[in-house]
């Protein structure tokens, strides 16, 4: 039981370590994805749609809890802030190349509660499958103790016990007949 304890808190730090880095490469590929449209709007000098449209898409995810967008000479496009990141999120720096020497700073807080929410349901599901683990691995010590040992020990005791009943037959036909021969003599 330790030992799965153990195991159990190895793969839960395992999953939340899986868990972060594939949400941190997930929010990479989503800004590189959004970079192009992005760099499209500020060679059209389109500043007006690039922020709206990273407003919009901070609101639409429900993970993000803030999102600035600086461009480099300091003006700032975009500070949306959807309440206080809490004490479980990560920041992800990321910069939009538009023109030779100009570019856009992001800064996305993302809140990570629905990542421990999924890993509290891996540990709900690890924990259940501990226990059917558990479960058959007794059954099947009970069974094998019951095949290997307790049933040829039963065998060999029934064995023995008819062996003992027909010798105790044969003794008792023994005795019947000393007692007939002795009865016999002193008659």
């Amino acid at each position: 039981l330790s030992f799965l304890a153990f195991a159990s808190l190895l793969i839960v730090s395992h999953q939340q370590h899986l868990l972060l880095n594939e949400e941190k490469k997930r929010a990479q590929l989503e800004l590189d994805l959004i970079g192009g449209f992005i760099s499209e709007s500020f060679l059209k000098q389109d500043y007006a749609a690039v922020s709206q449209f990273l407003w919009d898409w901070g609101k639409q995810r429900q993970h993000i809890v803030a999102l600035t967008a600086t461009v480099k000479n300091g003006f700032e496009l975009v500070n949306y802030q959807r309440e206080p990141a809490t004490t479980k999120s990560f920041t992800i720096k990321h910069q939009i190349q538009f023109q030779a020497d100009n570019s856009l700073d992001l800064t996305i807080t993302t809140d990570l509660v629905a990542v421990e929410t999924i890993i509290n349901q891996l540990n709900w599901q690890l924990l259940i499958i501990s226990a059917v683990i558990i479960t058959l691995l007794g059954f099947i010590l009970w069974l094998t103790l019951f095949k290997i040992a307790l049933m040829p020990l039963e065998n060999e005791i029934r064995k023995r016990t008819y062996e003992l009943n027909i010798t105790n037959e044969s003794l008792q036909q023994e005795r019947d007949f000393v007692a007939v021969v002795l009865d016999t003599i002193s008659a």
